[in-house]
């Protein structure tokens, strides 16, 4: 029966490769601008933290009015800003293929005011949702519908992290793109999935 399923399995293995999709990369043609602007939001479990996030949103020529594009919420990895290269590289490549694209530092990192709380559904949710409310959705060059700006996520690392808690909460999210992020806290802090003999941080994978 093995010897079967193995034959079968190379015989199929030709076909497969010749069926399997291939994507040609293309470059990106589309000019844009820059805007960098300070964001005051209000946070916190009784929306009594106030703070200012540090954004740069970049519109491509083909958005206006009369053609509105979706846009793309993005913030950084651990420690960095909305400056890293990461970020940059990725925020103009999504621009250039015609995104209205939104950066932001995220509380407590970088120019942004605030502390740093993980990704927060109280404090770093409530400050994303914000910022699409204050600086997309008044735009008209940004796709709307009957729930607001259309919006996706990318990012990787602590930028990967907030993408699902955002999503969860806030339907104007339609997609999120993830990477190199986590799934639990333990494992996080315990990289490799090794406790540490006398980890303070009491985690166990027992």
């Amino acid at each position: 029966m093995k010897l079967l399923a193995v034959a079968a399995v190379l015989a199929l293995t030709p076909t497969s490769l010749a069926l399997a999709d291939t994507v040609t990369p293309a470059a990106g043609t589309h000019a844009f601008t820059t805007t960098d602007a300070m964001v005051a939001v209000v946070d916190g479990p009784g929306n009594t933290h106030q703070a200012t996030i540090d954004t740069r949103l970049y519109v491509p020529d083909n958005a206006s009015a009369t053609k509105p594009q979706p846009a793309i919420l993005m913030t950084h990895g651990f420690g960095l800003s909305k400056l890293a290269g990461e970020v940059v590289a990725s925020a103009t490549f999504l621009a250039r293929h015609g995104y209205v694209v939104l950066t932001y530092t995220a509380q407590g990192f970088g120019s942004s005011s605030g502390c740093v709380t993980l990704q927060s559904r109280t404090y770093d949710v409530k400050d994303a949702q914000q910022l699409i409310t204050k600086v997309l959705d008044p735009r008209k060059d940004v796709l709307h519908d009957a729930n607001g700006s259309v919006v996706g996520m990318v990012g990787g690392s602590y930028g990967g992290g907030i993408q699902a808690n955002v999503a969860e909460n806030d339907k104007r999210i339609h997609a999120i793109s993830p990477s190199r992020t986590w799934n639990t806290l333990q494992y996080s802090l315990n990289p490799n999935n090794r406790v540490v003999p006398g980890d303070p941080t009491g985690f166990s994978h027992a």
